[in-house]
């Protein structure tokens, strides 16, 4: 089955043709939002400084803190990284809404097994005005939302 599809609003005029690749919409929007997560994680977990969805790095730990994290092995590089543990970055997960719609999050069981419940109050707190303040850490950037489209299409369309 041969469509045409506009590539986007600017390139109306310019129709490419492609081809179904014969994956649901269902499943390449699950491809593209397990690639969001990967990439979304990369960014918030990251040893050379987290970084918000408006792309400002989070900051600097104090020197007493950075002495705590020495103490307990953890990484000493000075850049607020949200890294100490590792468990609220294992806890950010692909979930599936009762809708079948795929989102990014916290849960609180899988597989039987109960999960950290203060993860997403963690979470909500680094976020928080009255908490760390640090801005929208846990949304999609811009530039991350464009390359779930691009992700979604890829899968979801051939190119002849």
């Amino acid at each position: 089955m041969k469509i045409s599809l506009a590539i986007n609003k600017e390139q109306l005029n310019n129709i490419v043709p492609i081809e179904l690749k014969g994956r649901s919409q269902k499943e390449a929007a699950r491809i593209a939002t397990t690639s969001l997560l990967a990439i979304m994680k990369k960014r918030i977990f990251n040893d050379q400084g987290s970084v918000n969805a408006s792309g400002t790095k989070l900051g600097e730990y104090s020197d007493s803190y950075l002495i705590t994290r020495e103490k307990k092995e953890r990484r000493t590089n000075k850049n607020i990284n949200l890294v100490f543990s590792g468990e609220t970055s294992r806890e950010l997960t692909l979930g599936v809404n009762e809708d079948e719609n795929f989102s990014i999050g916290f849960i609180h069981e899988a597989n039987g097994q109960k999960k950290n419940p203060n993860a997403a109050q963690k979470a909500e707190y680094l976020e928080d005005p009255e908490g760390l303040n640090y801005g929208d850490i846990l949304l999609a950037s811009d530039e991350e939302v464009d390359l779930w489209m691009e992700i979604f299409e890829h899968e979801l369309f051939e190119r002849i």
